[in-house]
Order: C-alpha cells, then sequence, then structure tokens
C-alpha cells in the first residue's frame, strides 16, 4: 500500500471496520485534527495558556511542555460524590505541583483513575495534558452523568457460519420495527441502483417471505 494524494475539500475522515473472530464487529470513523482546529480558528501551533493558583499555599503551577491530553475518567454513587472525586483529585495534584511532573507520572495516574479504580454508575470524565490543564479541567462545573437503565441488546448476528438459511424470518414476522428495518436498506440499495434486493421480501403490508 502506497500514500496517495488526498485531493479533496472539507473534513477528511476514514472509516476503520474491524470483523472479530467471533463475529464481534467494531466500527470507528476518525477525522483529521486540521479540520477541527480550523473550526475552532485554531492552528496546530496554538495552545490555550491556562494559569491555576494554589490558594493555600500561594504557588501557581506552570505549564510544562509534556504530552499529549489524556483522559481521566472518574465516577461514584451519585453525582454529589463525583464532585467530590473530583475536589480530591485537584488538591492532590495541587498540593503535588510540578515537582518530578514527566510523561510517566501522568501516564500512570490516568492508569490508577481509569483502570485500577472501581466504576460505579455516575461518571465524569476531564481532560488534561499537563497537571496544569488537568487541575484546570477539574475546577470546571462539569456535570456528571448516570446511566439511568441497562442498554438492552437488540438483534445479533454473529457471523463467522454461525447463521443459517432464513434464520431472520422469524423476526421479520414477529417484530415490526425489524421488517420495516430491512424494507428501508432493501429500497436505499435499490435506489442508489446497487442491483442488490433482499430475496425472498415482499414489500407488500403483512406480507414477507
Amino acid at each position: 500500500m502506497f500514500p496517495e494524494p488526498w485531493e479533496t475539500t472539507g473534513p477528511r475522515r476514514v472509516s476503520i471496520n474491524s470483523f472479530g473472530y467471533g463475529g464481534s464487529n467494531a466500527h470507528v470513523i476518525l477525522e483529521e485534527a486540521q479540520s477541527y482546529l480550523s473550526n475552532a480558528d485554531l492552528k496546530k501551533s496554538d495552545r490555550i495558556p491556562l494559569t491555576v493558583s494554589n490558594g493555600t499555599l500561594g504557588e501557581t503551577i506552570r505549564s510544562a511542555s509534556l504530552g499529549s491530553p489524556r483522559i481521566y475518567l472518574l465516577s461514584g454513587f451519585d453525582e454529589a460524590s463525583c464532585a467530590q472525586q473530583m475536589q480530591t483529585l485537584r488538591t492532590y495534584i495541587l498540593d503535588k505541583g510540578s515537582q518530578d511532573i514527566n510523561e510517566d507520572f501522568l501516564d500512570n495516574l490516568a492508569f490508577t483513575v481509569n483502570e485500577r479504580r472501581s466504576m460505579f454508575p455516575w461518571k465524569v470524565a476531564v481532560i488534561g495534558g499537563t497537571m496544569e490543564e488537568l487541575a484546570a479541567s477539574l475546577s470546571q462545573k462539569v456535570k456528571a452523568r448516570s446511566a439511568i437503565r441497562k442498554p438492552r441488546l437488540g438483534f445479533v448476528f454473529t457471523g463467522q457460519g454461525a447463521q443459517w438459511a432464513g434464520m431472520g424470518k422469524e423476526l421479520l414476522q414477529a417484530f415490526p420495527v425489524f421488517k420495516s428495518s430491512i424494507l428501508g436498506i432493501d429500497r436505499h440499495l435499490d435506489n442508489i441502483g446497487s442491483g442488490i434486493r433482499v430475496q425472498g421480501l415482499q414489500t407488500a403490508p403483512g406480507r414477507c417471505s
């Protein structure tokens, strides 16, 4: 594979699709950073200055030239406990100051917060590439969110040879929303001239085979 020029205008996006051996399907859409920076009227070299003051010691944590921003996920049993978690982490990094802060420290901090803490229903995420940026993010009024109900699993086709001919026939008969979705796909394929039609599916109401 050789690089090719991308002669298009507007945002540049790529779609990446991955099929797992067990039939899982992962899909992600990536967009170049330049389009976001242009929309935000920024340049690649721009850096938003941040200043965070430690009210107890009267010290200022100054920004260091560290790497990319990291995501820090905090959680709690309710919104108040999430706010307390944010305050606790902010107090810790303000007390820590900028002494001996490097990439490894921030990597370890993000790993500990994200992977070594119990996850509770209420969650809040903040971003920071330096101690200063993280402290500023934690000082903002970020609203925690809760998953009120568990997600429901819909229709799953595993692939990898586990399917059989006609396995979706009962779904067409039993679930109108499933039939409607399949009919919509069929119409779209026909409209774009793909020459592909869903075999054995009648578009008349109440008829499917």
